[in-house]
């Protein structure tokens, strides 16, 4: 009986057909836009008739419009391409490009000056390889520029000359997200920073991956005259100079900034900085750096004051550092004054060397004030510390027994560092989300003897009208969980329950998109975690709408016939290269 349904449909769609033309409406604001390498920009845009270039949907898109850009490469050796933004997206609205069902598209910015060019605020920036070559200047460029309201999301940058993301000293900006990201060797010739922040009010940098191996640069990340704003969650490695900095800049001293949980190691400077090279005359409040772990750089940390600098309400707080400053002498430097600092905390480190005569704290103005110096824990395996190392007061001296060095910086049962922290301060959670205990513990971890985790590594993909569920799980700590969530939001359509289970039917496409999870056992211990979740539409769902329908059957007769690479357009349902009646026949069979 469905199969004769079947063909009365097709017969009449044939009619149909034959007495005029069906064809997609054009994309108008709000609405959605695709590019892929097959396209042309006189196209209309559409799924079945894509644009050619990203630019050309740059330059027409606005407020709320998304370009979904189909994978493939962009631009060549000699005839590079990139996105030069031309337009505002507003609150709640952004103009969005981003890669479509998480395919891998590079745009590739051979001999042009950058490959993303924000000029414009409110633009969206999601899923893009952005690569360059020696005469490519930067990955993401706001220079010149006082902009707002930006996010660039799960991309990666590599082989520019300056660095991935670049700002300059001479416009302010505000709200700036990069996250997810990957920056790989970002720096070919130039003395920069890979991903440099500059006078920005209102920023995110986390979940990133950072590194810069054999070539120059100042630092992994840098914030300079920055303000109100977070540097979490992040992985910097193998630069030939700083791992993160922070600092004022000639326009703004910079306030309000967390630098925390993040693992910082191989760097040819101090892994951590807080430092004005220059010196501004500026006073900076609020700098504070907690819950990172720190090891195998020139220097764990440093803080750098020049030429009538102040800082006011620093803190350095629950960080581990292990096997710094073998040749720097120095694991904490504090190259400033007591005139200098007013309120300022080096509290509940862990200070764990190998080098004998090392200086575990340098500071030689200790004795005039400026810092409080408590309840660090300090352990030499090298040898015996410098006669100039500052200890300060309530320290404890001893092996913290840290799991295993260079890969878990968790404590042991027996560590000296269990509880003997200060409670003045200390953050709330650990590294890994643990709510630490009154006295905490002294380093980044705080002790458990059953630690708590989210299990899984991702989520399940979802599909627009199919109905959806999966059930998150934990490990350690003690059940019953509550499950919450802590960044992000869930595709529409879906919804977490508090006992961990994510249900519904998603209503709209997109993806990767990432949400941060946070589980809590009855003994309040608490974990978090960040998994991805892509969403995408039904092979059947032939114009995207969220429906099989007839509007579906008559879209694939419009194409009747017509042949290419198999899968070459999502009217040839089994991928088999050609348009006819089976792929009828499988849409008519889920017909909702």
């Amino acid at each position: 009986m469905k199969i004769r349904i079947i063909l009365s449909v097709c017969m009449l769609v044939l009619v149909l057909a034959g007495l005029g033309s069906y064809s997609n409406p054009v994309a108008a604001a709000g609405n959605t836009y695709y590019v892929a390498t097959n396209g042309s920009d006189s196209n209309p845009g559409t799924l079945a008739k894509p644009w050619l270039t990203p630019q050309h949907a740059a330059n027409t898109m606005v407020a709320g419009d998304t370009c979904f850009i189909e994978a493939g490469t962009y631009g060549a050796s000699g005839n590079g391409q990139r996105i030069v933004t031309e337009h505002n997206g507003a609150a709640g609205a952004p103009i969005t490009f981003e890669n479509y069902n998480g395919g891998t598209v590079t745009i590739f910015s051979s001999g042009l000056y950058c490959n993303l060019e924000i000029q414009n605020n409110y633009n969206d920036f999601i899923g893009l390889n952005c690569v360059g070559d020696a005469k490519c200047f930067a990955g993401a460029d706001m220079e010149q520029n006082i902009i707002s309201n930006i996010l660039i999301q799960n991309c990666s940058f590599s082989n520019f000359e300056v660095g991935g993301i670049y700002m300059d000293e001479t416009a302010s900006r505000s709200n700036i997200t990069v996250t997810g990201c990957t920056f790989n060797g970002t720096n070919t010739t130039s003395n920069m920073e890979v991903v440099s922040f500059r006078d920005v009010n209102g920023f995110t940098i986390s979940n990133n991956l950072v590194e810069n191996p054999a070539y120059a640069n100042r630092c992994g990340i840098c914030t300079a005259g920055c303000s109100n704003g977070s540097i979490y969650n992040n992985t910097v490695y193998n630069t030939s100079s700083y791992g993160i900095y922070v600092g004022p800049s000639p326009q703004n001293a910079g306030s309000n900034v967390n630098v925390y949980d993040n693992l910082v190691y191989n760097c040819q400077n101090a892994g951590l900085a807080w430092a004005d090279e220059v010196g501004y005359g500026d006073t900076s409040t609020a700098i504070n750096f907690y819950n990172n772990i720190v090891y195998g750089n020139y220097r764990g940390f440093e803080l750098d004051q020049n030429n009538g600098n102040f800082t006011v309400n620093f803190s350095l707080i629950n960080n581990t550092f292990y096997n710094n400053g073998g040749s720097a002498g120095q694991d904490i430097l504090v190259a400033a004054s007591n005139s200098e600092l007013s309120n300022c905390i080096i509290r509940n480190n862990i200070i764990n060397d190998t080098s004998d005569n090392e200086c575990g704290i340098g500071y030689g103005d200790y004795a005039n004030g400026g810092i409080t110096v408590d309840h660090n824990l300090y352990y030499n395996s090298g040898g015996a510390w410098s006669p100039s190392n500052v200890f300060g007061t309530n320290y404890v001296a001893g092996n913290p027994l840290l799991t295993n060095p260079t890969t878990n910086f968790s404590l042991q049962s027996g560590s000296p560092a269990i509880g003997a922290g200060s409670s003045a301060n200390a953050p709330a959670t650990d590294y890994i989300g643990v709510i630490r205990t009154s006295p905490p513990c002294i380093g980044a971890y705080e002790y458990t003897s059953s630690a708590l985790s989210v299990s899984q590594s991702s989520l399940t993909n979802g599909v627009v009208g199919t109905a959806y569920s999966q059930t998150l799980s934990a490990t350690g700590g003690t059940p019953p969980y509550t499950w919450t969530l802590t960044s992000g939001i869930l595709p529409a359509g879906l919804s977490l329950s508090s006992s961990g289970v994510i249900a519904g039917t998603p209503t709209t496409a997109g993806g990767p998109i990432s949400i941060s999870f946070q589980v809590t056992g009855t003994n309040n211990l608490t974990a978090t975690k960040s998994l991805t979740m892509t969403v995408t539409y039904s092979p059947w769902d032939v114009n995207e709408d969220g429906t099989v329908n007839v509007l579906d059957l008559i879209l694939i007769t419009q194409d009747f016939g017509e042949t290419g690479t198999p899968g070459w357009m999502r009217e040839d349902i089994n991928q088999d290269g050609v348009v006819n009646i089976q792929d009828l026949i499988l849409v008519g069979q889920h017909l909702q």
